[in-house]
C-alpha cells in the first residue's frame, strides 16, 4: 500500500504486484497468517487506525486480481488429477465451517497443451495387513520396490524425491534404503558423522583418547565384520578388553597399536588411520571433508578444547558435504524444504496429521472480570463453554487448512509421475476419491491395494518430447557465501571472510546516491575490525569517484542487478555480481579480491554466453580487482 498511496513529485503513485498462492501457505507455525492474503483488498485493523484505512481505500480503488491459470510444471494427466482430488475435498467440506472451502475456490489450472501424460499410483495398506509390520516399514518396504520399478523404466536415482511430513519417518526410509544399496541425498546422509569410514576413524580417534571406550571398540570390530563378511555377533565378545581387541584386529591385517601413534598429531594420526584401515583408495568425499575439518582443527587449536574429540562432540552434527550437485541419487525431505522445487518423480507416503495436539494463544483479557489484562491459554476443549470458544473453533479451522496446504505442495511438486502411499483407515479420504472415480486397482505384494491412473511410459520416450530447456535469471538480493567442501563457517579462512563481507557490502550499493547509507552501516558494524573497515570504506569512495562509474551506474534510468543468479541449460547455478543494463548496452561486472587468475575470465565469459541466450544484446563485462588497500583495477574482457 506504500507504493500506491504515497505519490511522487510528479504527483504521480507507484504500482506494486503481490504474488501468492493461499494452497501453499505452510509457515504458520513461523507466524505466517494466511488469512491476510485472503481478505485483500482489505486490510486487518484499519477500522481502529485511519492511516491504514486511507491506504486500505487507495488499495480498494487500484485492486485487480489475476489468477495465473496455467502449470508449467506438470504433465496432463497430474494436473487433472490435482485438481479433481483437492476439488473432491473442498466439496467435502461445509460453506461456513472450514477455510479449505473458501481457499481452494479457484484451484484449477490448465497444463502447457504439449505437456502430456504423467502417472499417477496409489497405494493404500489396511491395518489389516500391518499385524506383522508397522505402516514405517510398508512405507520403506514400498518405496524401494517403487525406485526399482521406476530404474527399469530408465529413471535416474536423481530424478527421483521421496516427501515426508516429518523427518523421522525422512531418517527411517533413508537407512533402509542405504541398507539396500539406494545412494540417498537427505539431511542425515550429508552429515559427515554418518559416512560409515569417517565413523571409523572416529571410533578410533576416540580409543587413542579414552582407550577404555568399549563401545568405539565395538563400532571399529562392526566396521571390519561387514568389510569381511562375518556375524557381527560372533566377535562381540573381544571388545572386553583392550589387549584382545588389539590382536584381533591384528589377526584380521589391521594393526592399529594406540601406543605406537600417541606421539603423532591429531592430523598425522588420522592419516595413519586412513593407511592402517586402507581407506585411501576409496576417494571417499566424506573421509576428505573429514580430513579438511581435522586439518582446521590443527591449525586453529585453541585452549578450549582438550583434544580434537572433544571438539567433535561440541560440534561434529554441524559438518556436512555442502555441495551434493551432480550426485545420482534419491532425495529425501520434508515438504517443507521442498517447496518451490520440482522433481521428475514424487513419491510421497502420508502421515496423518494430529489435529488434536494442543495450540496456545495470548488472549487480551477484560480487566473488569480478571486481575490481568492478557494470558497465554490452550486452545482446545477447555474453552467450550465460554466466551473464547470462538478461538478454538479459529484454531480447528485454520489447522485443517494446514494439513491440506501441506498435501497440496507435495502433489504438485512432481512433474511426471506422483506416487502416494497411505494407510486406508488414518487417510481415508484419499483411498475413498479413488474408489469413487472407479480408478482400476490391483493387489500389491504387501496385500496392499494398487490403483493406477495415467501413463507409465519410459523416461526414454519421454526425453524426446521434452522442449529443450531454457537458461532461467532471476534477482535474488541475498548474500551467499561461496561453495565449501564442508559446510561451516566456521574454519572460513581469513581473507575468505574478508571476501564475503565485502561483496555483502557491494551488493547494497545499487545507486551512487546509496553508497553513503552502504557506508554508514559499515561504520556501525562492530564485527569488522577497525583496519577493515577503513578499507571497506576505502572501496566505497573509489566506487562513487572512479572514472569508470558509469561501467557501475550506467546512464540515467539504468536498472542494476546485484547477485543476480543464472542458471544454465543443466540447472547450475552461476551468481553474477553486478548487472547494469541502461536500455543501449549490458554490462556485466565481477568484483575480485584476490590474486588474478586466468578462470576470472573464462568465468565471465560463461556468464555473458548465458546472458545471449537469454535474449540480452549488446553485452559488456569487466573483472574488478580489489586490493587489500581499497584500490580498484577495471579489467575490460
Amino acid at each position: 500500500s506504500e507504493a500506491l498511496s504515497t505519490e511522487t513529485f510528479h504527483g504521480e503513485t507507484g504500482k506494486a504486484a503481490v504474488f501468492g498462492d493461499v494452497k501453499q501457505a505452510i509457515y504458520r507455525f513461523r507466524g505466517g497468517d494466511v488469512r491476510q492474503f485472503q481478505r485483500l483488498p482489505a486490510v486487518e485493523g484499519s477500522e481502529h487506525n485511519r492511516i491504514i484505512n486511507e491506504r486500505e481505500q487507495k488499495l480498494k480503488e487500484q485492486f485487480h486480481e489475476i489468477n495465473l491459470g496455467v502449470n508449467y510444471r506438470s504433465r496432463e494427466e497430474i494436473v487433472a488429477f490435482n485438481n479433481d482430488f483437492f476439488e473432491y475435498r473442498r466439496q467435502n467440506q461445509k460453506e461456513n465451517d472450514s477455510y479449505v472451502f473458501s481457499m481452494y475456490k479457484d484451484l484449477k489450472q490448465n497444463p502447457m497443451t504439449d505437456n502430456k501424460g504423467g502417472g499417477l499410483c496409489l497405494s493404500t495398506i489396511s491395518k489389516d495387513n500391518l499385524r506383522e509390520m508397522t505402516y514405517n516399514d510398508y512405507v520403506a518396504l514400498r518405496c524401494l520396490e517403487i525406485i526399482k520399478q521406476l530404474q527399469s523404466d530408465g529413471y535416474n536415482f536423481s530424478d527421483i524425491a521421496i516427501l515426508t511430513r516429518k523427518n523421522e519417518m525422512g531418517s527411517f526410509i533413508n537407512k533402509y534404503l542405504s541398507e539396500n544399496a539406494v545412494p540417498v541425498i537427505s539431511v542425515d546422509s550429508l552429515l559427515l558423522q554418518y559416512d560409515a569410514d569417517v565413523a571409523l576413524l572416529l571410533a578410533c580417534l576416540s580409543c587413542m583418547y579414552t582407550p577404555d571406550n568399549s563401545l568405539s571398540r565395538a563400532i571399529i570390530i562392526k566396521y571390519i565384520c561387514k568389510l569381511k563378511q562375518l556375524p557381527f555377533e560372533k566377535y562381540l565378545s573381544v571388545v572386553k578388553t583392550n589387549s584382545l581387541f588389539i590382536k584381533t584386529l591384528s589377526d584380521f591385517g589391521f594393526h592399529f597399536m594406540p601406543s605406537k601413534l600417541a606421539h603423532l598429531n591429531v592430523y598425522e594420526l588420522t592419516e595413519r588411520l586412513i593407511g592402517i584401515f586402507d581407506i585411501q583408495n576409496k576417494n571417499n568425499p566424506f573421509v576428505m571433508a573429514f580430513m579438511g575439518v581435522v586439518m582446521q582443527f590443527q591449525i586453529n587449536a585453541s585452549k578450549q578444547y582438550l583434544h580434537f574429540m572433544e571438539f567433535w562432540e561440541a560440534n561434529g552434527n554441524s559438518f556436512s558435504l555442502s555441495n551434493p550437485e551432480g550426485m545420482d541419487a534419491v532425495n529425501v525431505m520434508s515438504i517443507h524444504k521442498a517447496k518451490g522445487l520440482e522433481f521428475p518423480v514424487v513419491i510421497y507416503p502420508h502421515q496423518k496429521e494430529n489435529l488434536s495436539n494442543p495450540s496456545y494463544a495470548w488472549l487480551n483479557l477484560n480487566q473488569d472480570e480478571y486481575p490481568i489484562d492478557i494470558a497465554y491459554i490452550k486452545l482446545g476443549n477447555n474453552l467450550n463453554n465460554t466466551d473464547y470458544v470462538y478461538l478454538y473453533e479459529e484454531e480447528k479451522k485454520l489447522k485443517e487448512l494446514d494439513a491440506l496446504n501441506v498435501d497440496y505442495v507435495a502433489y504438485t511438486r512432481a512433474e511426471e509421475r506422483l506416487y502416494l502411499i497411505t494407510e486406508k483407515e488414518k487417510n481415508p479420504q484419499v483411498s475413498a476419491y479413488f474408489e469413487a472415480t472407479a480408478v482400476p486397482s490391483e493387489t500389491g505384494t504387501y496385500g496392499d491395494i494398487i490403483y493406477k491412473r495415467g501413463v507409465f511410459d519410459s523416461k526414454a520416450m519421454k526425453v524426446s518430447e521434452k522442449e529443450e530447456r531454457k537458461v532461467v535469471l532471476t534477482d535474488e538480493n541475498v548474500f551467499v557465501n561461496l561453495p565449501e567442501l564442508v559446510s561451516d563457517i566456521r574454519f572460513e579462512t581469513r581473507e575468505l571472510r574478508w571476501g564475503n563481507k565485502l561483496h555483502a557490502y557491494l551488493s547494497l550499493v545499487k545507486q551512487k546516491e546509496s553508497v553513503d547509507y552502504v557506508k554508514q552501516l559499515i561504520s556501525d558494524d562492530i564485527q569488522l575490525e577497525d583496519n577493515e573497515k577503513q578499507t571497506f570504506l576505502r572501496v566505497l569512495d573509489n566506487i562513487k569517484l572512479n572514472a569508470h562509474s558509469n561501467v557501475l551506474f550506467g546512464v540515467e534510468r539504468a536498472v542494476i542487478k546485484t547477485e543476480v543468479e543464472i542458471l544454465d541449460a543443466e540447472a547450475r547455478s552461476f551468481r553474477i555480481d553486478r548487472l547494469v543494463t541502461d536500455g543501449q548496452r549490458t554490462v556485466v561486472i565481477d568484483f575480485k579480491t584476490g590474486l588474478k587468475e586466468t578462470s576470472h575470465k573464462n568465468q565471465v565469459m560463461n556468464y555473458v554466453e548465458l546472458l545471449y541466450q537469454t535474449g540480452y544484446t549488446a553485452i559488456e563485462a569487466y573483472l574488478v580487482y580489489i586490493s587489500m588497500e581499497g584500490d580498484l583495477e577495471f579489467i575490460k574482457i
